[in-house]
């Protein structure tokens, strides 16, 4: 009963939760899918002695990461665009005297132009 309530319940949620931090930082689906699939391969080789129902849970469990992982990175990216429409057509009617000029914020690692950088260096 111990063995089941890890397989079906306990290492597939350490797996969702350890998928979407990889995520936030490696901001990379395949390479997260590609850790916790060999992460997975080799606790299936050490701890059941390479049976085939435990590879076969190992690439059950990448399957799941890569599903989590490719969800969690579309949904950053719809926050992350959601903010950047504006609808101005080019044209500056906001009576602010900024000529609506592109921000020179830029983060100073990656130079990319978003409100919130997703580098490792959040410095503006």
């Amino acid at each position: 009963m111990n063995t089941l309530l890890l397989l079906f319940f306990v290492l597939p949620l350490s797996v969702i939760i350890f998928s979407i931090a990889l995520e936030k930082i490696l901001n990379n689906p395949v390479l997260v899918s590609a850790i916790i699939f060999a992460i997975a391969l080799i606790i299936a080789f050490v701890a059941f002695a390479g049976s085939s129902t435990a590879i076969i849970v190992a690439i059950i469990y990448g399957l799941l990461a890569l599903a989590i992982a490719l969800i969690t990175s579309l949904v950053d990216t719809f926050f992350d665009n959601r903010g950047d429409n504006n609808n101005d057509n080019g044209s500056d009617n906001d009576d602010d005297d900024d000529d609506d000029l592109p921000n020179t914020r830029a983060c100073r690692i990656c130079r990319c132009q978003k409100r919130i950088c997703r580098c490792l260096g959040n410095n503006r």
